[in-house]
């Protein structure tokens, strides 16, 4: 599990082996050992360091959780923002926090071009991010079988 971790988060963040390395002080080679599963004791401070520098949980990264950590919802949620004002449609919060899970519950205010705006939901809101996730995953696989798409 630690192996598949890492090279999902190595490659998520745009990092080489060697950059990966140079965070635990180790070569390259070793980086990719760990990702392949050959080597499978990991110093405990190597990570540490991996799991602080990824903003998830040594525990998810040994596999022994499945949460990544709020720190990965956090930044969901700022991809999440930042793709909807690529889109050209201005984001409004309009929402922080509750005790209780109401999946009508607001968060969005979206305003398009046009001026026209509407709300988006907790459950919308879920249903959008998980559709993106599934989409850019089923395109990277794409690409990872057939190449890159030709114009």
């Amino acid at each position: 599990m630690l192996a598949e971790r890492l090279k999902y988060l190595r490659i998520s963040n745009n990092m080489t082996l060697e950059e990966v390395g140079k965070i635990i002080g180790v070569q390259k080679s070793a980086v990719k050992k760990y990702e392949n599963g050959t080597v499978k004791n990991i110093p405990i401070p190597s990570i540490e360091k991996l799991a602080h520098h990824f903003n998830v949980s040594p525990s998810y990264l040994m596999g022994w959780d499945n949460e990544e950590s709020i720190i990965y919802e956090i930044d969901k949620v700022k991809l999440f923002e930042k793709y909807v004002e690529l889109l050209d449609f201005k984001i409004e919060p309009i929402f922080t926090s509750t005790d209780e899970y109401d999946p009508n519950l607001e968060l969005y205010k979206i305003t398009n071009k046009k001026g026209e705006t509407f709300s988006i939901s907790y459950s919308e809101y879920l249903i959008l991010i998980d559709r993106l996730d599934n989409n850019f995953k089923y395109e990277l696989e794409h690409i990872r079988k057939n190449g890159f798409y030709q114009s």
